[in-house]
């Protein structure tokens, strides 16, 4: 069994924290609802450079020797994806429900009912 690294346990730190901050501070009346929004940007701007730094040296021999293909980032690739997909599709919802105001209907006239 592979054994989190450094950088994962980081991750999982961080993204609880900003659930919870988000949870806590989505609902709030003040301006303190824009803390779970910071949380969120902080937490997908640490996750980005976590995922993208190369983690070490990389010894081009080894990478020779190899198959030409290789699939060790593609868990990589796709949590990432993942991550950018959910952040955007939050970003818009927050748009939707906290920047636009909202239109009431109004009532019919009933002009022509007796």
């Amino acid at each position: 069994m592979a054994s989190l690294g450094t950088g994962v346990i980081i991750l999982i730190v961080i993204w609880v924290i900003t659930l919870a901050s988000l949870t806590l501070f989505t609902f709030a009346q003040s301006s303190v609802k824009y803390i779970g929004l910071l949380s969120l940007v902080i937490a997908v701007i640490i996750t980005l450079v976590l995922t993208l730094l190369p983690r070490g040296e990389i010894n081009r021999a080894a990478e020779s020797i190899q198959a030409p293909s290789s699939t060790a980032g593609l868990a990589r690739i796709l949590i990432l994806t993942f991550l950018c997909v959910t952040f955007l599709v939050g970003l818009l919802l927050v748009f939707c429900h906290e920047v636009l105001p909202p239109v009431y209907a109004l009532p019919v006239r009933k002009r022509f009912v007796r």
